[in-house]
């Protein structure tokens, strides 16, 4: 919930994205620490883990700052929509690097909810072609 109210958050603050990539990244890093004292887990992160853990957490937090940039070019509602199709990689990544298998119906509910996501996106897409950047106030 908070994570997705960012990009919005920070149009009602009327704070820049740019400005705001170094801030949120050190708040997400300290409650990222927080919860890693905080949850418990099987085994402590050192040694061969905390590589994969890194590389893992660099890549997300490229993809945070790509997120406020786009919220600064595109605007808040495309930008955020468009980082939240990264489910789209992540479910055909799982499928076919990691080897998941899926029954015939599991396989045919993916292919509905990918197809509903790239459907949206293109009439969202096209919603935002036709609208002319004029408010009725202006």
């Amino acid at each position: 919930v908070l994570y997705g109210s960012y990009p919005s958050l920070l149009r009602a603050v009327e704070v820049p994205p740019a400005h705001a990539v170094g801030p949120m990244g050190l708040g997400l890093l300290a409650g990222a620490g927080l919860c890693a004292l905080i949850l418990p887990r099987r085994a402590p992160l050192r040694g061969p883990r905390i590589v994969p853990a890194a590389l893992a957490g660099g890549l997300w937090a490229v993809g945070n700052a790509l997120m406020l940039r786009s919220t600064a070019a595109v605007g808040v509602a495309s930008g955020f929509t468009l980082s939240q199709l990264g489910f789209v990689l992540a479910t055909l990544g799982g499928l076919t690097i990691l080897g998941e298998e899926r029954t015939g119906r599991e396989r045919t509910a993916v292919a509905a909810g990918v197809a509903a996501a790239v459907v949206g996106l293109v009439l969202m897409g096209l919603a935002t072609g036709m609208d002319t950047g004029a408010s009725p106030s202006q």
